[in-house]
């Protein structure tokens, strides 16, 4: 900013930096808006490495100390025909100008050195009062850009605020403009608002909404509430606040006012459902896993914890009960009760773990070329051998010893040729 105050030029720090330093918050990144053209920009900087990608909306990026900073020419904005960006920027030397076409007061303040914070809209009003508000009329900033509905949600949520009635009444008005919004970024901003400390209220507020995102959500009933109530409970792991959510999908419609259709409970569901989210491949599996065994019930004991251990692995068993856990707290007494069984299986996998017990063919003692040459079949024989000497491992009949495994692989060769 002194770089460009020296030329002659106003510079501000605006936006998310302020509103984060406000709030006490070390911001992520700093954006700069200034009445320097970009080509004034670019020579105020020449000793510095610039990014100029973004000098189409009057953007130069300087890289400074190994951070890039992005420096704006104050602009106001065309018509929106994509709901998405303007068709053309118009370069102003006014900040008023580059604050007023914004998205929301919060994020429409400017801060100098010597002038303090600028705020033309009431952002420091609005964050003291814990709200999200539109800069101007909220239908008109959501019919330029539908994805400021989402964001308006996800600053909700992450900074656990309400939001106010006129942008509220816009979210609800306007929602049908979300199925213009590239999933791409649907997925970025859902990530934020199920991560975020208010996503309960988000989700109870404005099932309408994310109903556009995720078709069959449940507006209202238990379900709704419970999945709402888990995601609060649940740890920041997106794979599972996203099984949690679809437990409030709906996958029956005939169900009477007053039942719970059964909700989304198979892998292929859930996966077709991230999947159009455009979430990794990585979240949809792990999600998929939970949804698949969400609902069977885990003994804590041992035999059975490593059986499902070899089929879905370490991570996802953690996860799978974590994510029980949390929906077992929204169920009242009977849900405390099966939280402290869901401890003991938790319990009982630590100690597994612990121990470093096997439960995997990897984890064998042996391998198939001791079984080959012992006189297997190749393949499907040496496969079946080694799975019959994994079961008898985890079930305690066979230590996990490489001696004990060829003697028994010897009892069991010598049954297959009697």
């Amino acid at each position: 900013m002194d770089t460009l105050n020296r030329r002659g030029f106003e510079a501000y720090a605006v936006g998310g930096c302020v509103r984060d330093s406000l709030l006490g918050a070390t911001p992520k990144d700093w954006d700069v808006a200034t009445s320097a053209a970009p080509e004034e920009t670019a020579a105020a900087f020449f000793d510095c490495k610039l990014l100029m990608h973004g000098v189409k909306y009057g953007t130069v990026t300087a890289l400074i100390s190994g951070n890039a900073v992005e420096i704006t020419t104050y602009r106001t904005d065309g018509e929106y025909t994509d709901m998405r960006r303007p068709d053309r920027v118009f370069f102003s030397r006014s900040l008023k100008d580059d604050i007023s076409r914004r998205d929301f007061t919060i994020n429409a303040m400017a801060y100098g050195p010597e002038s303090g914070v600028i705020d033309f809209f009431g952002g420091r009003a609005d964050i003291a009062a814990k709200l999200v508000r539109c800069v101007g009329d909220a239908r008109s900033r959501f019919q330029e850009d539908a994805l400021r509905i989402l964001r308006a949600l996800r600053f909700a949520s992450a900074l656990s605020f309400g939001i106010e009635k006129s942008t509220a009444n816009a979210i609800r008005l306007m929602k049908k403009n979300l199925g213009g919004v590239a999933r791409e970024r649907v997925c970025a901003e859902l990530t934020g608002i199920l991560l975020g400390p208010g996503a309960r209220n988000v989700i109870l507020e404005y099932p309408d909404a994310l109903r556009e995102l995720i078709p069959g959500l449940s507006l209202k009933g238990e379900s709704l509430e419970r999945a709402a109530g888990a995601i609060a409970f649940a740890p920041p792991n997106i794979a599972i606040k996203l099984t949690l959510l679809l437990r409030a999908v709906e996958t029956d419609n005939t169900a009477g006012e007053n039942k719970n259709p059964p909700c989304v409970e198979n892998a292929a569901a859930a996966k077709k459902i991230l999947a159009g989210l455009r979430f990794s491949n990585d979240v949809v599996s792990s999600a998929a896993t939970i949804t698949q065994y969400f609902d069977a019930e885990i003994q804590p004991d041992p035999v059975k914890i490593k059986l499902l251990l070899n089929k879905i692995g370490e991570e996802r068993f953690s996860d799978l009960i974590t994510a029980k856990k949390a929906y077992a707290l929204t169920g009242g007494a009977d849900g405390r009760m099966f939280w402290e069984k869901l401890d003991e299986v938790e319990k009982a996998f630590a100690g597994i773990i612990g121990r470093g017990e096997c439960y995997t063919l990897k984890g064998l003692k042996i391998d198939g070329n001791d079984l080959a040459a012992l006189g297997f079949p190749k393949g499907k024989g040496v496969g079946r051998a080694l799975w019959a000497l994994l079961v008898s491992v985890i079930e305690g009949e066979c230590p996990n010893e490489r001696c004990a495994l060829i003697r028994k692989a010897g009892y069991m060769l010598g049954d297959l040729n009697s």
